[in-house]
């Protein structure tokens, strides 16, 4: 026989259920709702440059919203006018958002509110034509990319007023690339420990490492190849795009855009920011191999072949960092008459199930699921449209 106190119990109980279903506040819709994002894109226009947000659904599938300028230029128009990886990123917990203003030379830093952007401040970047940008913790560093004498420059982003986070210069930070402006520079990390930075030189072949200290300068790593100072030669021909499975670095390798050439290699990132060699490049017999990203906890490697229209999955041995090709054309991003779309810059949401690609052929951007087997899956709204030819760049959350 039920008490009093549980009859009234068990009342209470069946009107919270009743209040789930009414309201439909089931735990699987405060998921749902919780795992709604953000998709960015810098318009990179020279007049008025701006971060283009689009407000990313459940299911994954983006709707268009507003449009933030940096109160900087862009500089470029075509499928990759920056030539470059990293012209957006977020910090690690998302709240804020950097972009590079390469026609005027600076940084542009947003807070993060929702699918709206409060720009905090616009500062030089140290540099002519800032193209990349990387962040660990309470530092950021830009490659500066343009002029005589390519270099990368470092910031703090200090807490101040108001809660906003502004970028101040670390003074003495700027380090200037060995091969100068021939190298190409095309993207610019920080490994995961934050002790070494990478750039890559695509023109030149090769990888420039850098030992950050305590205080946040930049150091070469030292000569530890025949390509000089602080830059290993790459284990396949012109790295571009670089990303990190724990202390392996992997590159994306666009052999200047020699058919069917493309591939991607691992390197083992060694505490003194030298690189070892992991993988030799791993070939994917697609034209210009590109942008790199890394998914599935570390164990996923994925490239845009721009010039083939597609994009190609690779697995990370855990132990070695040994790449096996899993499909050559895991995705095409191509047109109706079957000419490539240009997929460029690639970004993974957050929790890491969805895929958003630039296609620089016609201001698109395309979204897949990721499956765990390496696969990609469209998704049923496949591309959203409104980029500029100017655009350049891509992040997610």
């Amino acid at each position: 026989m039920i008490g009093g106190k549980s009859v009234a119990k068990l009342f209470c109980m069946l009107l919270a259920v009743c209040a789930v279903a009414l309201f439909g506040i089931m735990p699987g819709a405060r998921l749902a709702a919780q795992s709604t994002g953000a998709v960015y894109v810098l318009s990179n226009q020279p007049v008025e440059n701006a971060v283009i947000v689009f407000h990313r659904n459940a299911d994954g599938t983006l709707l268009p919203g507003g449009s933030f300028p940096t109160g900087g230029a862009g500089f470029g128009s075509g499928p990759n006018p920056l030539g470059s990886q990293g012209a957006l990123m977020l910090s690690a917990d998302n709240r804020l958002l950097f972009a590079v203003n390469a026609g005027s030379d600076s940084i542009t830093s947003f807070s993060v509110a929702g699918d709206s952007l409060t720009a905090l401040q616009t500062v030089p970047s140290g540099g002519t034509m800032p193209v990349s940008l990387t962040v660990y913790k309470d530092m950021l560093y830009v490659l500066n990319s343009g002029g005589a004498s390519p270099n990368i420059t470092g910031f703090r982003i200090t807490p101040e007023a108001h809660q906003a986070k502004l970028l101040a210069p670390i003074p003495g930070s700027t380090q200037f690339l060995p091969n100068s402006s021939a190298a190409a520079a095309a993207e610019i990390s920080f490994t995961p420990d934050g002790g070494s930075l990478l750039v890559t030189e695509p023109a030149v072949n090769q990888i420039v490492s850098f030992t950050v200290g305590s205080g946040g300068h930049a150091a070469p790593a030292g000569t530890f190849s025949a390509s000089g100072a602080g830059s290993s030669a790459s284990a396949g021909g012109g790295p571009f795009g670089l990303a990190f499975s724990r202390d392996i670095v992997v590159t994306a390798n666009t052999a200047g855009d020699t058919p069917q050439a493309g591939s991607m290699s691992s390197y083992a990132v060694l505490p003194s920011g030298e690189l070892a060699p992991a993988s030799p490049a791993v070939m994917n017999n697609q034209t210009a191999s590109t942008w790199a990203l890394i998914a599935e906890k570390g164990s996923l490697a994925l490239t845009t072949n721009t010039v083939s229209g597609t994009i190609s999955s690779f697995a990370i041995a855990p132990k070695t960092g040994t790449l096996t090709l899993i499909q050559s054309a895991a995705a095409s991003i191509l047109a109706p008459d079957g000419s490539t779309l240009n997929p460029s810059d690639m970004a993974l949401s957050s929790e890491g199930r969805f895929l958003y690609v630039r296609n620089g052929a016609n201001g698109t951007v395309s979204a897949f699921a990721l499956q765990a087997n390496g696969s990609l899956r469209p998704l049923a709204q496949t591309q959203v449209s409104s980029l500029p030819d100017t655009a350049a760049g891509i992040a997610a959350r």
